[in-house]
């Protein structure tokens, strides 16, 4: 995690990869999953180019950030990922490629730890993303729970104190033991007994690379149909479309959206 590869790294270990012969192809990233994967897997890469979802600033328009130079420079090294014979551009459900040795390298989440490591055992080597300029980022479970303004006083109190008594550390540690997901807390990570996480552990430093590679989600109503939006269209990138188009349109549909709702109001 202290110098994770460049972006000329990860191209020459690509290229290698492809020129051995012995993969079918040099990297799998998942484009066949229809789950928020495209969202939550390729948007830490687009910001690692120095694009986002959106402006940040203040949540109301995705205009001069997914349509900017830096988007644009992502989505042409993406597209180019498949044009170039370097990934295929559908994958088994299951994700088999990786472990069957068709790919030499599986872009995944922590849910894959368990099948990869049970079919290489000390071979599996689990890398950060690559730094392509502004820095390696990686999506972060940011899901959050809500409470309307019509909540009466009762109603709120026991919200708050189901949340309290939910996001307890004994809790939140049981819940990655099962499922193998990402402690919230660093005192909860230290509670997991399934062997992943604790002090020690084969993924003890993916809390660390969440706590300094981690980029939310943006924290706007307005993301369902980013998410979807993004989605759609870099769907249609992997299958040929112009980047120029998928990000323009993409920028139209999200301002249209935030438009309507009002959430720049």
């Amino acid at each position: 995690m202290d110098r994770p590869r460049t972006a000329q790294e990860f191209a020459e270990a690509e290229q290698r990869i492809k020129a051995s012969g012995d993969f079918e192809w040099a990297v799998d990233w998942g484009p066949s999953d229809q789950s928020e994967w495209y969202t939550y897997a390729y948007s830490p890469l687009l910001q690692s180019f120095g694009g986002d979802l959106i402006n940040r600033e203040n949540y109301e328009t995705a205009d001069g950030v997914l349509n900017s130079p830096k988007s644009l420079a992502f989505a042409e090294w993406f597209q180019k990922q498949f044009t170039e014979g370097f990934a295929p551009r559908s994958n088994a459900q299951d994700r088999t490629e990786f472990e069957n040795g068709r790919v030499a390298m599986q872009y995944s989440g922590n849910w894959s730890y368990l099948k990869n490591y049970q079919a290489f055992g000390d071979d599996l080597v689990i890398l950060p993303p690559p730094d392509f300029g502004a820095g390696p980022k990686v999506g972060v479970g940011s899901w959050q729970y809500g409470l309307t303004r019509a909540c009466t006083a009762r109603q709120k109190e026991g919200a708050l104190a189901y949340l309290r008594f939910s996001m307890q550390d004994r809790y939140i540690a049981e819940f990655s033991d099962v499922t193998s997901l990402i402690p919230a807390t660093t005192t909860a990570a230290a509670q997991t007994t399934a062997g992943y996480y604790g002090p020690g552990q084969p993924l003890a430093f993916l809390t660390e690379m969440s706590r300094r590679f981690g980029l939310v989600r943006p924290p706007t109503p307005a993301y369902p149909v980013v998410s979807q939006v993004f989605q759609q269209q870099f769907q249609d990138l992997v299958a040929g479309k112009a980047p120029e188009q998928v990000l323009e349109q993409s920028v139209r549909e999200i301002d249209a959206d935030i438009n309507a709702a009002r959430y720049n109001r």
